[in-house]
């Protein structure tokens, strides 16, 4: 509120400064300074009362009026014990009413700053609730995808080594050893929703060296 004031004294300065002038800024700022809690009170209890932002626009619409005469009072107030500051609203019902205009417009613009901060608040709220959806999403298809395959896969490679035992005991033995590792190191990454990349090419090394044992020179 203090640099409120100081951008409503800066084009009263640019003639030259007057100290009653300047300190009478920074009073109509700081008013609302001390009304600003109470402000942010109402609209915390109209949020919880009104779902619909229509309805806490209108609220504030009608309080509009009390708070503005209230700021023009308070401000008033504090500026009727200088004497240079003959505009003081207690003074001059004609500073009174340009106060009290200023004031009902100040309010509004309050209230549309905090209905902007909420509303970019809850974006933000609904863009990361979003996102743990999206999460918990890729992470069941994930899920699902893996208990789809490891099924598929592990009865592929034992078809394959069941066929080879006669004919090439060697290389059924190679895949034997390379199937216990695959599942023996999968299980060790079975808990964890990360892995390193150390642990991730070692699984590959062992499913590439499967598929290479299974296809011959069909896979590159």
């Amino acid at each position: 509120w203090t640099i409120v004031g100081l951008f409503q004294a800066v084009p009263d300065m640019l003639d030259g400064f007057r100290w009653n002038e300047t300190i009478g800024k920074f009073i109509d700022a700081w008013a609302w300074a001390l009304l600003t809690p109470a402000i942010l009170l109402i609209d915390r209890r109209l949020t919880s009362l009104f779902q619909s932002v229509v309805r806490i626009a209108l609220a504030h619409l009608a309080l509009s009026i009390p708070i503005s005469l209230l700021h023009t009072y308070l401000t008033g107030l504090i500026l009727y014990p200088i004497p240079t500051i003959w505009w003081s609203p207690l003074r001059s019902t004609e500073f009174a009413i340009y106060f009290y205009l200023g004031g009902w417009g100040t309010y509004c613009a309050i209230v549309g700053v905090l209905q902007t901060f909420k509303y970019y608040n809850r974006l933000l709220s609904s863009q990361l609730e979003l996102a743990k959806v999206e999460k918990r999403l890729v992470e069941s298809h994930l899920n699902a995808l893996r208990l789809q395959l490891e099924p598929h896969f592990l009865f592929n490679t034992l078809d394959a080594i069941s066929s080879e035992l006669a004919e090439n005991p060697v290389l059924a033995r190679e895949m034997i050893e390379d199937l216990g590792a695959l599942l023996r190191q999968s299980l060790d990454c079975q808990g964890s929703k990360e892995i390193t990349l150390a642990q991730e090419l070692a699984l590959l090394d062992h499913y590439l060296a499967i598929q290479k044992l299974r296809f011959g020179d069909r896979i590159d």
